[in-house]
């Protein structure tokens, strides 16, 4: 957990947990399984310039609130020295912390995002 000045900080409070199992089957006894969720809360001066953003434009910009998300990955030993690792991320309630690129109309529900991955190391 971290908390930052919300008057200088875009993001004052982060907090983020997570669970792991080893060996989940039997027969891979060096396999991994684990959960985490990670919570991001945008800054109240953050979210009052977005307020001020829309007013003074007219424009339906977002006002950016938080992040959260979910995460599950599997870590598959395949050979001694090479591991994969494949992922799903769910994020919800996405803040767009960066600079907006383009200004577009923001459609209910447009900040979430599931997202898979797969990872590989190879350790010689």
């Amino acid at each position: 957990m971290a908390y930052s000045p919300p008057d200088r900080n875009l993001i004052d409070l982060y907090a983020d947990a997570g669970i792991q199992w080893d060996g989940t089957i039997e027969s891979r006894p060096l396999d991994r399984f684990g959960i985490a969720v990670a919570y991001m809360h945008i800054s109240p001066v953050a979210r009052q310039l977005d307020f001020d953003a829309q007013f003074f434009s007219g424009l339906p910009t977002p006002v950016r609130t938080f992040e959260g998300l979910f995460e599950f990955i599997y870590e598959v030993h395949v050979k001694p020295g090479w591991l994969l690792q494949p992922f799903f991320q769910y994020v919800f309630r996405r803040p767009a912390g960066c600079p907006i690129q383009t200004i577009r109309p923001v459609s209910r529900g447009s900040g979430m995002r599931a997202i898979f991955g797969l990872t590989t190391t190879i350790k010689y």
